[in-house]
């Protein structure tokens, strides 16, 4: 497989269908009078988490006997998403790690169960893998939606180790990806304190001053305590021409809205910066067109 490229001589390439079995769910979200009650494992549970777990939040909704039968989850299975609105979201998926009774498997989404010679964990990597991931998208089809069909998901060909090197691989990659995952949430947090410092750096030197033996006094504003007692306190407007933005009509304002124009958009996200600055924005009056009519 071009896309694969070289494998360990001992390896096989497989398709999924002959080492897993592969059923797309067809249990809806809606509740139907005379179905049994069950838990619904939708679409955002798996896209957002990598392991399902009993104690999540799930959907209440019904099922029929047939599909309770075929639809629960059991320990081992992959679940993958298998339509969405682009091909980098199809593919994306969540292992079970224990046998879940009364947790059934939800619409748009995709069962994959390993027969006996496949660890169901490896499966799960093998979805992880961005090989895996290209080879999905290069077979999703569809315009306004893209999706995965049965045959191409049937016949994903994939390398496959003995089940003894499915174990280990795993277990490897259980270690490094949680190191990796641990390292990730500490700079996280470091990446968090920092911010806060920096605001406090900020806040301490616009309203207290950089003499810290500086006499002081009552600013009078609760919120602000004392200031340098050579500092004024004013209203912003005397310091400042304070202005609200607001959404020009074309009707009003044709200019605007001329394609020479080009006059550019400041929107939220431009002045959410992290940094303080204003981000160059790449939105222009002219691409809005006439939906612009209430001011804000």
């Amino acid at each position: 497989m071009e896309w694969l490229g070289e494998v360990p001589a001992h390896w096989h390439v497989r398709r999924l269908k002959h080492i897993c079995e592969v059923f797309p769910s067809n249990v809806d979200k809606k509740s139907v009078d005379g179905e049994t009650p069950v838990q619904l494992c939708n679409y955002t549970d798996v896209y957002y988490n990598d392991v399902i777990n009993a104690d999540m939040d799930f959907m209440p909704a019904t099922a029929t006997p047939d599909q309770i039968t075929r639809f629960t989850l059991r320990a081992g299975d992959t679940i993958i998403t298998k339509d969405s609105e682009t091909a980098d979201d199809i593919a994306v998926s969540a292992f079970v790690p224990v046998d879940m009774p009364g947790v059934v498997c939800g619409y748009h989404l995709s069962m994959i169960r390993p027969r006996p010679e496949a660890d169901g964990r490896f499966v799960k990597r093998l979805f992880d893998a961005a090989y895996t991931k290209s080879a999905v998208a290069v077979k999703a089809n569809g315009l306004t939606r893209v999706g995965l069909g049965q045959y191409a998901l049937d016949n994903l060909e994939v390398p496959f180790p003995s089940l003894d090197e499915q174990a280990a691989i795993t277990a490897f990659l259980d270690r490094e990806t949680a190191k990796i995952d641990a390292l990730v949430a500490e700079q996280e947090r470091l990446m968090a304190l920092l911010k806060e410092k920096r605001q406090a750096v900020i806040s301490h030197a616009v309203t207290k001053g950089l003499n810290p033996d500086a006499p002081r006094k009552v600013s009078g504003i609760e919120w602000l305590g004392d200031v340098p007692a050579h500092w004024n306190v004013v209203s912003i407007k005397w310091l400042s021409v304070v202005r609200r933005g607001a959404s020009p009509r074309p009707i009003d304002d044709p200019k605007y809205f001329d394609d020479d124009g080009e006059y550019a958009w400041v929107r939220i996200a431009d002045v959410s910066a992290s940094d303080g600055t204003l981000r160059e924005t790449s939105q222009r009056l002219s691409q809005l067109g006439s939906s612009l009519s209430v001011k804000l």
